[in-house]
Parts: structure tokens; sequence; C-alpha cells
């Protein structure tokens, strides 16, 4: 999995949360760290993404993904 276009490359960690509208717990965690953390998250609907799930084996919503260095996953 790649870090998406619009994340900034300057940062030293990036966080992507995979999340889909239709979930309920995507939207209220949404709603709860939104404006509450310091370095910006990246929010990718998995549906308009087209992201495979079954390949990354995620098996809940929302899915944190933690990249550091920039691009490579540690954490999912």
């Amino acid at each position: 999995m790649t870090v998406p276009a619009e994340t900034s490359a300057s940062l030293d960690t990036t966080i992507t949360v995979l999340c889909a509208d239709w979930c309920q717990h995507c939207r209220t965690f949404r709603d709860a760290v939104t404006g509450q953390v310091e370095s910006p998250l990246t929010w990718v609907d998995i549906e308009d993404q087209g992201v495979d799930v079954d390949a990354l084996e995620i098996t809940s919503f929302p899915t944190v993904a933690v990249f550091h260095p920039p691009g490579v996953l540690r954490y999912l």
C-alpha cells in the first residue's frame, strides 16, 4: 500500500484512516478526532478509492495505518 499523493511527503509519520461512508463507527471516530490530532490524518473511503480490504486483511472499520518513514507501512 502506498501513501495517498495528497499526504505531505515532509512528515516523518503519516496516519491514514481507512473507512467507509456507510460505517457508523467510522463517522463517530472522524467526529471524535477532527481537530484533536496535531498531525494531519488522511481519510480514505475504501469504496471511493477501490481499496482491496481482503488483500490488506482488514477485518474492521475504521482501520488506522501508520507509515514511518513516509510510504513504509509500519502498522495496520
